[in-house]
């Protein structure tokens, strides 16, 4: 019975891990970009995305925010 127990909770912690790494949240402010075995695949744009975590990974993460300069008077 205990060896049931044991591998009841091993088999929910590493269900709990892969959905954990499968679910990407990506800001308003931003886009992820997401390689397949290396590869460009997609890219995620803002709100909930689902990604496969064994064979996908988020490669970059791009700032969308305007960036300010300073120029220097001519």
């Amino acid at each position: 019975m205990e060896q049931v127990v044991m591998w009841a909770i091993i088999i929910i912690a590493i269900l709990w891990i892969v959905l954990h790494k499968s679910v990407k949240i990506v800001r308003t402010s931003e886009v992820q970009i997401v390689e397949k075995f290396g590869k460009y695949s997609r890219t995620l744009t803002a709100g909930l995305n689902f990604i496969n975590p064994i064979t996908d990974r988020v490669s970059q993460i791009v700032d969308l925010k305007q960036q300010i300069m300073d120029v220097p008077p001519q």
